[in-house]
């Protein structure tokens, strides 16, 4: 598992939820147009389609977010695992399991910024992965 995991599903699901609520928009102005009068029958495929792929994508967002929930207990268990000091663990955790900015990490911890980024530094050593941290 590496930290870059629970971010790039993350990005994953915003991006299918935006081609999702493109595709409800696409709909809702087509059938608004439409209501009380006689259609065409591509126009009646054509509402078949969009409603379906809504259904398609829909089933595929859940399915996404139970792959981020996984990987995110996963990642922060490998974190709190891998890593002996656990406010170290918990920088990790908030900053790349939740990503969260930094600002937010040092408020909720009340450390000053010097401390939360010697944590950090020195979880991300212990983790091993330096060279491959992600920012979020």
């Amino acid at each position: 598992m590496t930290l870059y995991a629970v971010r790039d599903l993350a990005n994953k699901i915003n991006r299918h939820e935006k081609y999702l609520d493109g595709l409800r928009a696409a709909l809702t102005s087509t059938t608004r147009r439409l209501d009380g009068m006689p259609r065409a029958q591509s126009l009646d495929s054509r509402i078949e389609t969009l409603t379906q792929k809504i259904i398609d994508g829909e089933s595929e967002l859940i399915d996404l977010k139970n792959s981020q929930a996984d990987n995110a207990l996963a990642l922060s268990l490998e974190i709190y695992n891998r890593i002996k000091n656990q406010n170290a663990a918990q920088v990790l955790s908030l900053r790349y399991v939740h990503c969260l900015p930094f600002k937010d990490i040092i408020a909720e911890m009340k450390y000053s910024d010097a401390s939360i980024y010697k944590l950090h530094k020195s979880g991300v050593e212990e983790f091993n992965s330096y060279d491959s941290i992600p920012e979020c």
